[in-house]
């Protein structure tokens, strides 16, 4: 399991919303919302307990319908938000790039494992330190769910 420090949230939050977003503010608290996540094509569930993290700190209720590594078919809901236009809007794209990233990551880390185990079965991969600046939680959820 990874560790993901309310600071981590916090930070990703304030970088992408940090001083206004007229849209969001636009749709105020007078609305509820809810939105349904699926992947456009089959893929791996990774970035789930940070994106579901994202939307709760906005206030939102997140339902998680798969798991963290899971595999999954196209237009398989994965996960279900609810609560104002506002909240939701604040969220939403944090969470949708969190999920994006890390699940191209662990298909990226699936992919080389099956060759390598095509070749000797009983081969690991490894991850090094080396990631973007600032991406580490991403694409260590990403390593772990391929």
């Amino acid at each position: 399991m990874i560790r993901i420090p309310q600071s981590a949230v916090d930070a990703m939050l304030e970088g992408d919303w940090s001083l206004s977003d007229l849209t969001t503010e636009g749709l105020g608290e007078l609305h509820d919302g809810r939105i349904t996540g699926t992947f456009k094509t089959p893929g791996i569930i990774a970035g789930l307990p940070l994106a579901s993290r994202i939307f709760e700190t906005t206030g939102c209720t997140f339902t998680a319908h798969v798991a963290e590594g899971d595999r999954v078919e196209a237009k398989v809901p994965l996960f279900t938000v609810e609560g104002t236009a506002e909240q939701i809007h604040a969220a939403y794209k944090l969470g949708q790039c969190v999920m994006e990233y890390a699940s191209g990551i662990a298909m990226r880390t699936c992919a080389m494992l099956d060759a390598a185990r095509a070749v000797d079965p009983k081969v690991r991969v490894s991850g090094t330190r080396k990631h973007m600046p600032g991406g580490k939680l991403v694409s260590l959820l990403g390593l772990y769910a391929g």
